[in-house]
């Protein structure tokens, strides 16, 4: 456990006595931890992108404030009073091969990040939600150079598919997944 380690590197740089074999406490020290500290529990974390680390709520309100003032400037803001024309997009990475840790934190916090140093086969799903309720069909986007048939058979026909190196979302997907489900409307 990290803890573990932690402990013993504080015992080695400062050669405080102790029991410990090596200046490292064993895993029955580690339970008596957790028992003496309740509020502290063990959590697995989510994997999130260096970049998505760094978002700060300036970042969040500066990109809000700078969305209303370009639908001002082009007179589209109008459209913000119209639930059925305000959509909302997110996208969510499924890693083929998750490698999350475990790790110590208060009980009861809800998000537990770990941020993601090298990159990883995946693949993306991107949901889109209107502000009245409606929902659209999800799109995913595999990580092939050309995806395999059996797969295309295998989605249902009201998705998107596309496809990526990496599985990731680039600018030309989400470019398509717009005129996708603008022509899925016309219908």
């Amino acid at each position: 456990m990290y803890v573990q380690v932690c402990v013993k590197k504080i015992l080695d740089d400062n050669l405080r006595k102790n029991s410990f074999i090596n200046n490292k406490p064993g895993e029955g020290w580690y339970k008596s931890f957790l028992k003496r500290h309740p509020r502290i529990t063990l959590k697995t974390s989510e994997a999130i992108t260096s970049a998505s680390a760094v978002v700060s709520e300036y970042d969040i309100r500066k990109s809000f404030s700078d969305i209303e003032k370009y639908l001002k400037e082009k007179e589209y803001f109008e459209v913000l009073n119209d639930p059925s024309r305000v959509f909302n997009g997110d996208e969510t990475c499924f890693y083929l091969c998750p490698k999350n840790k475990q790790v110590l934190l208060p009980k009861g916090a809800k998000n537990v990040y770990e941020i993601e140093h090298h990159t990883k086969v995946n693949l993306t799903v991107m949901f889109t939600f209107c502000a009245n309720g409606d929902t659209t069909p999800p799109m995913v986007i595999y990580p092939y150079q050309r995806i395999p048939a059996d797969i295309i058979r295998s989605v249902q026909d009201t998705w998107g598919v596309a496809n990526s190196d990496n599985g990731w979302m680039k600018n030309e997907i989400f470019y398509e997944y717009g005129l996708f489900e603008m022509l899925r409307q016309i219908k």
